[in-house]
């Protein structure tokens, strides 16, 4: 960031420069502009500072793409970085609530074992007691009528 402030700086320079002589040569008398309109070397008085200024222009805009290039790679990455960690923010979640499913299908599975071991010890009882009235009926003699 530096170089590209001393660049501009320079350029300002170069182009105040530029304009002083523009303004010097504008305010001259009008004989010495028809001469300076008849001389083939006019122009090169102005050559040095325009060439400096394109120089330095190039410059500029070489270094502020270059620039502009790092940090948008840092971005990128940094959007690479936020990325990853998010997916693995959601992986971890996904993991939890199929951890969470597992346990709960787990616990599901040992309520129905022990709801089919109660009503076969209830349906065991009932059999147990409906076979001993039956045997009592049945020695008694008595008939159960409808």
């Amino acid at each position: 960031m530096n170089e590209i402030r001393k660049a501009v700086g320079q350029l300002c320079s170069y182009i105040f420069h530029f304009l002083r002589s523009a303004m010097k040569w504008y305010q001259s008398r009008s004989w010495k502009k028809v001469l300076d309109a008849l001389n083939e070397n006019f122009l090169a008085s102005f050559q040095s500072t325009l060439s400096s200024i394109e120089l330095l222009k190039s410059r500029i805009l070489s270094t502020t793409a270059l620039k502009s290039q790092a940090e948008l790679k840092d971005v990128h990455v940094l959007l690479q970085q936020v990325a990853r960690t998010e997916r693995d923010a959601r992986v971890a979640q996904m993991k939890m609530w199929y951890s969470i499913d597992a346990k709960m299908e787990e616990r599901h599975a040992r309520l129905e074992e022990r709801f089919l071991e109660l009503s076969r010890s209830i349906g065991v009882s009932v059999q147990t007691q409906l076979d001993s009235n039956f045997q009592a009926i049945k020695s008694t003699g008595k008939t159960i009528g409808y």
